[in-house]
């Protein structure tokens, strides 16, 4: 018995896909395999497979190099299938048609993401609803849909899907949990790590810092390159360390060295309607960095019992400032937010608990993983 997680878009050592779902089940004993870009090798116990790199064109990405990935995928032959891209759904039913068990990992509430999206332009709108009616036909004909989150406190897929499961992508213990290391910060220090795209707030970070007079360190990419000169043509630009894309490890030393950690996606945004965060801020926590946070529902909720920060309002820089000025001037209740938000990840907040919820899922659709060597 086989099991294949498949992406066109995702990097194949990506922390939801592979670190979290392929790890854990090579980890349980399933034979599992990875499709996406890059190049092949054995990791961790799980067979990658990769087909190169994709055309730099995101559409031709989406008619061309989708196809290649599923090509790969049918090759291997697997029982199980797990999509990880909303563009390899008509893919997915042909695996139905095939006899295959499919479930689709929604790592993102399409139909509203889709609105915000810069490179659609006005037609945003209308994508959105053309790929939501595209989406219900696909869940209602596969095994499993696996989301991440409640929206506005319902399960989007309920009434949808066959079956449906909350898989959160919550921090992993083993990872950045385990590298913390508590020391002083002598320089307040505000840094953001993720792509910096007009629906992410960048413009009011950068904004904010340089108000509150506290550096800015970001990590990652702008897109598009216009917004990226837009950016850096503000004045208060000058303010910004920029360290551009890193691996792991040097964004976890960015971690050690910041004394707080940003994410005000302004409102409108998924993470504005969902009882989750964005998986930055479960960074942020694990590192025991106090977060300045998009105000929501869910936060507040979060907030009463675990108070790891301080919410704004993501599209009022004053507050943001006031905010970020207000950890740096107090530094010993900065450091019991940060206390707290690693509390929130050692007791509620960490992938073992889902971990537990993936397997349960594969079990039923497939069996136990002893079973399959057994008939092996």
């Amino acid at each position: 018995m086989k099991v294949c997680h498949l992406s066109s878009v995702r990097e194949s050592h990506d922390l939801c896909m592979f670190q979290r779902s392929c790890v854990s089940l090579a980890r349980a004993g399933y034979e599992t395999y990875l499709v996406a870009k890059g190049e092949s090798r054995e990791d961790r116990g799980v067979h990658v497979i990769g087909v190169g790199d994709p055309p730099a064109s995101r559409w031709k990405r989406m008619r061309t190099f989708s196809k290649t990935i599923c090509q790969a995928a049918l090759n291997i032959d697997a029982d199980l299938y797990h999509i990880h891209d909303p563009e390899l759904l008509p893919y997915a039913l042909k695996l139905k048609r095939q006899g295959k068990k499919v479930i689709f990992d929604s790592h993102e509430l399409y139909t509203v993401l889709l609105r915000s999206k810069h490179y659609l332009k006005g037609f945003a709108p209308l994508i959105a609803w053309c790929y939501g009616v595209f989406e219900r036909y696909a869940m209602s004909r596969i095994d499993a849909v696996i989301f991440v989150a409640p929206r506005n406190g319902k399960d989007p897929f309920e009434g949808i899907s066959r079956r449906t499961v909350m898989i959160a992508n919550y921090a992993l213990r083993e990872e950045l949990y385990a590298r913390y290391v508590p020391t002083a910060k002598e320089v307040p220090t505000a840094c953001f790590v993720g792509i910096m795209t007009p629906d992410r707030g960048a413009e009011n970070m950068v904004l904010a810092a340089a108000k509150a007079g506290v550096r800015l360190i970001l990590v990652g990419d702008f897109e598009p390159e216009d917004y990226a000169r837009r950016v850096r043509e503000m004045p208060e630009y000058g303010n910004v360390d920029f360290r551009g894309v890193l691996d792991r490890d040097r964004v976890t030393a960015v971690y050690q060295e910041a004394s707080m950690g940003l994410c005000v996606i302004p409102n409108g945004g998924q993470y504005n309607i969902c009882d989750t965060f964005n998986m930055k801020v479960y960074d942020y926590m694990a590192m025991g960095l106090p977060v300045v946070l998009s105000d929501s529902a869910y936060a507040r909720r979060v907030m009463e019992e675990y108070p790891f920060g301080i919410l704004v309002d993501p599209a009022d820089v004053g507050q943001i400032a006031n905010a970020i000025r207000y950890l740096a001037d107090h530094p010993e209740e900065a450091a019991r937010m940060g206390q707290a938000g690693r509390r929130a990840i050692d007791e509620a907040f960490n992938w073992e608990t889902q971990e537990r919820k993936l397997l349960a899922l594969y079990r039923d659709l497939i069996g136990p993983p002893e079973e399959q060597h057994e008939g092996a």
